[in-house]
C-alpha cells in the first residue's frame, strides 16, 4: 500500500510500529484523518490507547516558572541553566529515537555533565560478570520448544508476543504451533500468563534469588534434601528441570525491571543449561526505545549505563564521578517523568533541584520543572530509529504531523545556545 494514497479523505500507513510495549510490532494499519488517528489496524488493547489517545489541545508550546513562553525563551532559560551548573545531568531518554539519543550525548558533553540510562544499570553489572546468551524474536518464533517466563505477566504487558513470537506462530522447526511448545510460568502471584501455563509453579514472594540457585544445583546434577523449597514441592522444581534437559532450544523470558542479584541468577541458569542443550534468554523490556539509549551511550562511549563527561579527562564510568541526584546542581529530563530520579529518603532535597523538562505527554503539567518544553509525541509525531527489546533495530515515522519540535531538534538547539553563551 502506498503511503501516500487516500481513500475517503483519510491517510493510511501500513507497516507502522507500535511503541506502546518492548514488542514493537511493525504491521500495524493507521487510518488518520486531518490531525486524527481514527482506527490502529493490528494493534492491541495498549497498542489502540497509544494511537488513539494522542489528543493534545492548542497550549503553549512552553513555560518558565509556570508562566507560558515561547520556544526561544526556553531553549535560552535551559541553556543557562544547564551551562552554568558545576554538576548538571542528563536522564530519562526512555521515550526517544536514538536520533535523539545522540543529541542527549553530545550535549551532555557540552556541558560537562553526566547521562544516565534509568533501570538498566543493575542489569548491565550482572551481564559484565556473567555474560549474556540471548538471539531475537524470530529465532525463538522458529525454534523455540519449550518457554519459562520468569516473574512477568506478558499476556497483560506484551498482549501479542505469545501470538505473534512465543507461542503460537507455525514453522519449519515447529510445524505445530502451539502443539509443539511448552509453556512453563514462575512467579509470586496469580497473574495471567500463569493460568495458560503448561507448567505453572507459583513460589514464595522474596524466594526468587532461592528458587534459582535451586535450580542451578538441580541443573548441575547435585542432591538437594528438602520436601520443599521457596514454598514449592521439591518435584515440582525438578519437574521443572527435566522439562529444561528435554528442550531442543529453550528460551527463558522475565521481567526488564528485575533486581540485579536476579538477572545474574537468570543468566548463570541459561549460560549452565547451554552445556547440555541450547538456550536462550531475553528481558521483556517495557515500552519506549530504553534498549536504543542504552545502545547509543555504548556505542558513543563504552560505556551503557551511566557516563561522566569531564573536560581533558572524556568520558568517565559513574564510579569515577557520575553526580548522584543530590549531588547534581542541574538536571534535564529528556521525555520521563520529572520526578524520576525521586525516592523517600531524598525527595525533598531533589525538588530543590532546577530542572529543565522536554515532553511529549498530553497535557504536561507546567509547574513540573523550572523550563517546560513541549515536544512532539514519541512514536506518533516522531521520525527515526527505535529498538525492539531484542535489540533489533527498527524504523519508526510520524503518522501525524506535530507542530511541536522533536527532542532530537530541542536539544541541539539548547547545545547551540550553551556553545554560544561560552564563546
Amino acid at each position: 500500500m502506498d503511503p501516500s494514497r487516500t481513500v475517503d479523505d483519510r491517510r493510511i500507513w501500513p507497516d507502522s510500529v507500535c511503541t506502546a510495549c518492548g514488542c514493537l510490532c511493525d504491521d500495524i494499519v493507521v487510518k488518520v484523518k486531518g490531525d486524527r488517528i481514527l482506527e490502529a489496524q493490528g494493534a492491541c488493547s495498549i497498542g489502540e490507547g497509544h494511537f488513539l489517545g494522542n489528543r493534545r489541545g492548542d497550549g503553549p508550546e512552553a513555560w518558565i516558572h509556570g508562566e507560558p513562553a515561547n520556544f526561544d525563551e526556553a531553549v535560552e532559560r535551559a541553556a543557562i541553566l544547564l551551562a552554568g551548573a558545576s554538576c548538571p545531568l542528563v536522564i530519562g531518554l526512555q521515550e526517544c529515537t536514538t536520533e535523539g539519543h545522540r543529541a542527549a550525548v553530545e550535549l551532555a558533553e557540552s556541558i560537562g555533565g553526566g547521562l544516565e540510562v534509568p533501570g538498566v544499570s543493575a542489569t548491565i553489572l550482572s551481564l559484565q560478570s556473567v555474560g549474556e546468551v540471548t538471539c531475537t524474536l524470530g529465532e525463538i518464533q522458529n525454534r523455540a520448544d519449550f518457554v519459562l517466563i520468569w516473574r512477568a505477566d506478558p499476556v497483560r504487558t506484551h498482549p501479542r508476543l505469545f501470538s505473534r513470537h512465543v507461542l503460537e506462530p507455525r514453522s519449519d522447526f515447529l510445524p505445530g504451533g502451539r502443539n509443539d511448545r511448552f509453556l512453563a510460568v514462575v512467579d509470586i502471584r496469580e497473574t495471567t500468563t500463569l493460568k495458560e501455563a503448561d507448567l505453572a509453579i507459583p513460589m514464595d514472594e522474596g524466594a526468587e534469588v532461592e528458587a534459582l540457585w535451586l535450580l542451578r544445583a538441580l541443573v548441575k546434577g547435585i542432591a538437594i534434601e528438602a520436601e520443599q523449597i521457596a514454598g514449592v514441592a521439591l518435584k515440582d522444581w525438578q519437574a521443572l528441570v527435566e522439562r529444561f534437559r528435554a528442550a531442543r532450544y529453550g528460551a527463558i523470558l522475565y521481567d526488564g525491571r528485575s533486581n540485579g542479584l536476579s538477572v545474574r541468577g537468570i543468566h548463570s541458569l541459561v549460560r549452565e543449561l547451554n552445556e547440555r542443550t541450547r538456550f536462550v534468554v531475553m528481558p521483556l523490556h517495557s515500552g519506549g526505545n530504553g534498549v536504543g539509549a542504552r545502545n547509543v551511550l555504548t556505542w558513543r562511549t563504552g560505556l551503557p549505563g551511566a557516563v561522566r563527561f569531564v573536560e581533558g579527562q572524556g568520558p568517565l564510568s559513574s564510579d569515577a564521578g557520575l553526580p548522584s541526584a543530590t549531588a547534581a546542581d542541574a538536571v534535564l529530563v529528556v521525555s520521563g517523568n520529572p520526578m524520576v530520579m525521586d525516592n523517600e529518603p531524598t525527595t525533598e532535597v531533589r525538588r530543590k533541584i532546577p530542572r529543565v523538562l522536554l515532553t511529549g505527554n498530553q497535557e504536561p503539567h507546567p509547574q513540573a520543572a523550572e523550563v517546560v518544553i513541549r515536544t512532539a509525541a514519541f512514536g506518533i509525531e516522531t521520525s527515526g530509529t527505535v529498538y525492539r527489546m531484542d535489540g533489533v533495530p527498527l524504523p519508526l515515522r510520524a503518522v501525524v504531523a506535530s507542530r511541536f519540535p522533536t527532542v532530537e531538534a530541542v536539544l541541539r538547539s539548547i547545545e547551540h545556545r550553551v556553545r554560544e553563551r561560552r564563546a
